[in-house]
């Protein structure tokens, strides 16, 4: 039996089935002969047999498509090497959703998954592109438009599962504050796939309530040992049932950024979530507060000069919380207020370390994996994020916080990582341009060492 089937798709992501890893490849626009090497290199961590699929009649290679498309075919080895030919089974936009469909259920019907997980996972989508079971990662309907997507994921499916919690309206507006569906995908091995879409991003205060009853229906239609997760938002309820072992564990950080100001989010969250972290934003102190009360936090990430309850205030409230577990949570306190005597005050609050603003990337990935190694203990099933298990990658199998980032390369430059971010945020606010000065740039310190405020730092990005 293949012990492994690859998936190329036109957004350049590459999904291995059966496999304890998860390789991420990017190639826009890059040359077919570099192209060439990145394949040959990333085949040789399938090992040893990769399932052979080609959409396209007599064709031994596909061409690629518009810079984007990785797609190629190899050609059998020797008879006398025992292997079978590696080939991959391709994608493209030109392959419609008819083709998709037929490719898709003829390689489900070899493709024997095995039972290398007791856990399957129940991992619920806003996209529907990525699910996981047993370890094994699929991307359902390569290169289509969300709705063809839906569509497309709907045919898979023999019937509803579930229609669970009915959507409520808000006023004459008639917004959809939760509304779900879920059918199901069932694959060889016994192993069920379920394909989740929701209709909206709704208020946490309000979706609370309705998600906790949403998880109550699908766990009684489920067995037991189904762990359930929540993509789509960051809750934290899982079936305590079937909590995954650490090693699925050790990838899940969720992270709360306390911060007033609307370009420090974007920038903060550009990085963060490059990372795989799970983020929560709180506008102010007073929601901060809110949302540490009621969820449980890796890390938190806290402005110290807000409107309201400032950073220090919200620390000192923190610490005072009867849950044990809420009120130690590690705080990374932001700021441009980075003397001596500011270092002195944010530790008798009981912040556990502070970085001065602007800082670099690397500054802060360093000091996240730093409160992570120190405060981080076993999820009890409650508190376990909800971001689903991450399979290791390729390259940095034992990295200790997020794979696929620092561990074999040097951290990249954060201006040009902050450069993008700023980039992004000044287009979607054209009058905060002028505001964005230096953040990104310049260099990070310990609070206790630095010498005085950044100058780089602009009025309001404090």
């Amino acid at each position: 039996m293949p012990e492994g089937v690859v998936l190329f798709g036109t957004d350049g992501r590459i999904e291995v089935l059966n496999q304890r890893f998860f390789a991420l490849c990017n190639l826009p626009d890059a040359p077919a002969e570099w192209r060439g090497r990145a394949l040959a290199e990333l085949l040789a961590h399938v090992q040893p047999q990769v399932l052979a699929r080609v959409p396209h009649e007599g064709g031994e290679t596909l061409p690629l498509r518009s810079g984007r498309v990785v797609a190629s075919s190899t050609q059998p080895e020797p008879a006398t090497t025992g292997r079978p030919a590696r080939q991959l089974l391709c994608l493209t936009d030109e392959t419609d959703a008819t083709q998709r469909f037929q490719l898709l259920a003829e390689l489900e019907a070899v493709a024997r998954i095995p039972q290398q997980n007791p856990y399957p996972v129940l991992r619920l989508a806003a996209s529907g592109r990525q699910l996981y079971a047993n370890s094994a990662a699929r991307q359902l309907g390569l290169g289509l438009a969300p709705a063809e997507r839906i569509s497309w994921q709907r045919a898979l499916a023999a019937q509803a599962l579930a229609q669970c919690t009915p959507s409520k309206e808000e006023g004459a507006l008639g917004q959809r504050w939760f509304s779900v569906h879920a059918e199901p995908f069932v694959a060889e091995g016994n192993i069920n796939l379920y394909v989740f879409e929701t209709t909206a991003r709704v208020r946490a205060e309000q979706q609370l309530q309705e998600q906790q009853r949403f998880y109550e229906t699908i766990l009684n239609e489920l067995p037991a040992e189904v762990f359930v997760v929540d993509h789509q938002y960051r809750y934290r309820f899982v079936n305590p049932a079937a909590v995954p072992d650490a090693e699925l564990r050790q990838w899940i950080l969720g992270v709360l950024l306390v911060e007033d100001n609307e370009i420090n989010r974007e920038v903060a969250r550009f990085m963060l979530e490059e990372w795989g972290v799970i983020l929560e934003e709180a506008v102010d102190g007073e929601k901060g507060l809110r949302l540490l009360t009621d969820h449980v936090y890796d890390v938190v990430l806290m402005d110290i000069q807000m409107p309201g309850l400032s950073g220090v205030e919200v620390t000192r409230a923190v610490r005072q919380l009867p849950d044990p577990v809420r009120a130690q949570v590690p705080i990374l306190a932001l700021t441009a207020n980075a003397f001596r005597e500011d270092n002195e005050r944010y530790r008798a609050a009981g912040m556990n370390d502070c970085l001065a603003k602007p800082f670099e990337e690397e500054a802060l990935y360093h000091k996240l994996n730093a409160l992570r190694a120190a405060h981080h203990a076993p999820l009890r099933p409650h508190q376990a994020a909800c971001h689903g298990p991450r399979p290791r990658s390729v390259c940095n199998q034992n990295h200790p916080l997020f794979p696929g980032q620092y561990a074999s390369q040097p951290a990249p430059d954060a201006g040009c990582c902050m450069g993008r971010a700023v980039g992004k945020s000044s287009r979607a606010h054209p009058p905060r341009q002028a505001q964005l000065g230096g953040v990104g740039s310049g260099r990070s310190s310990e609070c206790g060492n630095h010498s005085g405020k950044s100058p780089q730092l602009r009025p309001g990005h404090r």
